[in-house]
């Protein structure tokens, strides 16, 4: 009763008025590119707490956002996998436990079911492939997609560690349609989105006059993004769904709606990470977050409490947790740090040819990582680093991920997208990004 009553309190105090303050600081300094466009939604215990758009679904159309707008979800669509995979567990038709290769002929790799629904099977995610973009726009079966990344080597042995891999629930996709006997999307329509009672929701961009177009950030003009074919992000994110039908959804995973209790215990049981079945577990909450072009996405569910918190964004230059932590802590009567944006200086010439150069991660910046638990896969990434200048733009690009433009500060340079922060140093320069320093050497 005590934690109800406090709940209680906590939704009464939900202070609109400064989470408004700090949505609409985003562009304050740094222009209309840099404000929020997405939507919020805010739902507890039954009655909707908040739920505002921002910006446009449609920039040309001026068509707004709002409850029913359908977005892409990007890596959402993965617990969306992992319950139509204990659907069919349930109807005998696939079990966690066996080998991968029992539903997938020829597959190279002795990994389970289970250690894919965790992260922890080793595969290395296509993702990571520095021709991805050109790929994404080309239709794939899902065959192909398989093709793509079953010659490469595990990254580590199966059940050992934590690697997030998309290609892990690619491979989660093409079992269910073994297992099924239908198409990824045909499965979860029958098998999670119906017992649902979701509306909007389906595999694919679809069809609804109500959706939102994807964007992205290019200097200080907005536009549409990088082309994806929705058959490549697959079963590990090709999901469009609305913030009315995740609220749905998070009621009926409370139910035996969709699944039974026993699937709905091992569907938030953790693994390494806090990671269970397309979700992570952190106390009485449990989120995911994705992305996907021209999309970012923050979905948190604090079920004992009856919480919902949706925050997304048809603009991927915009980092949506700043968004949704924000909402999350002003639903739970939490204080939050409001948003702010530097000044920027004018751009230095001299500074900038003096920083532009090549840089690689130093022992003490891997050591940095490792403390941290990232998968050296992950730290590949960004173990090397480009500053380059082109006329009076400065780009921190590092080597396997994409560039991001630098902007001078009081004795800094920073990024208006991802929170970095670069100080240069005598032998190079130390990167700053979400309460970590990482120190890069010059090469």
């Amino acid at each position: 009763m005590l934690a109800l009553l406090l709940l209680c309190s906590a939704a009464l105090a939900f202070d609109a008025e400064a989470l408004d303050e700090h949505i609409g600081a985003f562009g304050e300094h740094w222009g209309p590119t840099h404000e929020f466009s997405g939507y919020v939604h805010v739902w507890h215990a039954g009655e909707t707490v908040y739920s505002k758009g921002f910006g446009y679904a449609d920039r040309d159309a001026e068509r707004p956002n709002g409850p029913d707008t359908t977005f892409r979800i990007g890596s959402l669509t993965k617990q969306f996998a992992a319950t139509t995979v204990l659907r069919l567990q349930e109807q005998g038709k696939l079990d966690t436990a066996a080998p991968i290769s029992t539903y997938v002929a020829d597959f190279p790799h002795e990994l389970s079911l289970h250690q894919l629904l965790t992260h922890t099977s080793g595969v290395w995610s296509y993702t990571s492939d520095r021709d991805f973009i050109k790929r994404a726009a080309q239709p794939h079966t899902t065959a192909e997609m398989v093709e793509w990344f079953a010659g490469h080597e595990l990254d580590f042995e199966p059940g050992a560690e934590f690697s997030y891999s998309n290609s892990g629930y690619v491979l989660v996709g093409a079992a269910i349609e073994a297992g099924s006997g239908k198409s990824w999307s045909e499965a979860a329509k029958e098998l999670a989105f119906d017992p649902a009672g979701l509306l909007h929701t389906t595999v694919g961009d679809g069809t609804s006059t109500d959706s939102a177009r994807p964007y992205r950030a290019n200097g200080d003009r907005v536009v549409d993004a990088m082309p994806i074919d929705m058959s490549v992000p697959h079963a590990a994110g090709n999901i469009r769904s609305t913030a009315n039908d995740l609220v749905r959804w998070h009621q009926a995973l409370g139910t035996d709606a969709v699944l039974t209790a026993d699937s709905r215990e091992r569907l938030f049981t953790p693994e390494k990470n806090s990671y269970a079945y397309g979700w992570f577990v952190r106390g009485k909450s449990v989120c995911h977050g994705g992305g996907i072009f021209g999309f970012n996405t923050f979905f948190c569910r604090v079920p004992h409490e009856d919480l919902v918190v949706v925050a997304w964004t048809n603009n991927d230059a915009f980092g949506v947790d700043a968004v949704g932590d924000a909402a999350l802590a002003s639903a739970m009567g939490q204080p939050f740090t409001r948003h702010t944006e530097r000044p920027v200086l004018p751009f230095d010439k001299k500074a900038a040819k003096a920083l532009r150069g090549t840089y690689a991660l130093s022992e003490e910046g891997r050591a940095v990582f490792a403390s941290r638990g990232l998968p050296p896969p992950f730290v590949e990434t960004v173990a090397t680093v480009s500053i380059d200048l082109k006329g009076s733009e400065l780009d921190l690009d590092p080597i396997g991920q994409g560039a991001l433009r630098l902007y001078r500060g009081d004795g800094i340079w920073f990024t208006k997208q991802a929170g970095v922060v670069v100080r240069e140093t005598d032998g190079g320069f130390v990167m700053e990004q979400r309460g970590l320093e990482i120190p890069y050497d010059r090469q």
